[in-house]
Order: structure tokens, then sequence, then C-alpha cells
């Protein structure tokens, strides 16, 4: 159940990295703020199970 869970994060993570770098070319000062907090948080959500897997390990 916890495989199922992080793998779900880490899907989400990558989709808000994805969405965050495609606002990053927008021409809306904004937008590419948003961009960067998407891109910030996406890594925050990868890092905590990366870190726990490694920790297993």
């Amino acid at each position: 159940m916890k495989q199922i869970f992080i793998l779900i994060r880490v899907i989400v993570a990558i989709t808000l990295i994805t969405l965050g770098v495609n606002n990053l070319s927008e021409p809306s000062n904004i937008d590419v703020a948003i961009g960067v907090f998407e891109i910030i948080l996406g890594l925050a959500i990868v890092f905590k199970p990366i870190t726990n897997l490694f920790k297993k390990i």
C-alpha cells in the first residue's frame, strides 16, 4: 500500500514539474511565478519518498 502511495506522489510531482516548466515560457510574470512555485512544490513532493526509499536500502 505504501508503494502505491509513493508512486502516486511521484506521478503528481512529475505532472507538477511538467506544468511548471511549461509555465516558464509564458510571457506573463504571474504565470512564470506559478510555474516556479509548481516546480518547487513538485520537487518537495518527490524528494521525501526518494529519501525514504534510500534510507530503507
